[in-house]
């Protein structure tokens, strides 16, 4: 049942990835790093919806996708408002950069006028 519903759902134009338009090229094209395996307070934000397998589709987990959807977040963010742990976190990352989902910025990259929140 469940398997249906998310098939329905990625063929409607309800669908998240339906419902924003595809960006060519990121809207932050000077901060975007080209690897996210760099420690630190990077911030992430979601390009499209992932496919996760089951042992990832939790409460927690779609709801930071949501989150991410609508706005890019910090890590020490995620980590303190979470109940994941550094290890999870960073095999979610890893999954959703393998499918190009994550954008990924560097906050010391940004111009120093317009400091990062």
């Amino acid at each position: 049942m469940f398997q249906a519903i998310t098939e329905w759902a990625r063929r409607t134009s309800s669908s998240f990835g339906g419902s924003r338009p595809q960006l060519l090229e990121s809207s932050f094209p000077d901060t975007v790093i080209a690897e996210p395996g760099l420690p630190g307070d990077l911030i992430y934000r979601l390009k499209h919806w992932p496919d996760l397998p089951g042992n990832l589709r939790t409460a927690d987990v779609l709801r930071l996708m949501s989150l991410m959807s609508n706005r890019p977040l910090r890590r020490s963010w995620i980590l303190d408002r979470t109940r994941m742990d550094e290890q999870r976190l960073d095999l979610l990352l890893k999954r959703l950069s393998a499918q190009k989902a994550l954008d990924v910025l560097d906050p010391a990259r940004l111009p120093a006028d317009r400091p990062a929140y």
